[in-house]
């Protein structure tokens, strides 16, 4: 059966908290009443809005260009930290800061002793073809997760994680 939300007419998903169109807070419907979702629990200065701002909406834009900028210079995984997604940006900040370490050392080495072998170039070759696309599958990634993370708490109320 298709459900209506009773503040602004949209269709509601089964089983949601609240509407995904106005954030109206839902109280789950008897078997009786399937004609009208409900009315909201809390009082008007209680509804969504506020709970939203207290956890906070998350910014795209914010979260890729984090991503994108510091981890140009090596520091991956700080717009996955701004998501909240703790475990992989940790993750990512060590790959980063292993795979930088690894493409300076080898231009230092060229430095102090001026030469490099073909086994030194194949590592710098492959390193930066490494760091590149971590580089820009982390800042894609943390965009989308920006923008998953806005609309589970658009239409939950809470963090997805």
């Amino acid at each position: 059966m298709v459900k209506y939300c009773p503040e602004c007419g949209e269709k509601v998903r089964e089983g949601s908290k609240f509407c995904g169109s106005c954030g109206k807070e839902l109280i789950k419907m008897s078997d009786e009443s399937n004609e009208e979702i409900s009315k909201i629990k809390e009082p008007e200065s209680e509804t969504l809005l506020p709970k939203l701002t207290k956890i906070g909406f998350k910014s795209p834009m914010i979260a890729a260009g984090l991503a994108a900028v510091l981890g140009f210079f090596g520091v991956l995984g700080i717009g996955h930290i701004y998501i909240s997604k703790l475990g992989r940006g940790i993750v990512l900040l060590i790959s980063g800061l292993m795979l930088e370490s690894i493409l300076w050392y080898i231009p230092l080495k060229f430095f102090s002793s001026h030469y490099l072998g073909p086994s030194d170039l194949m590592i710098l070759y492959l390193t930066g073809i490494i760091s590149l696309s971590v580089w820009v599958w982390q800042t894609y990634d943390a965009y989308t997760l920006a923008k998953k993370f806005n609309e589970h708490l658009k239409e939950y109320g809470e963090a997805p994680w």
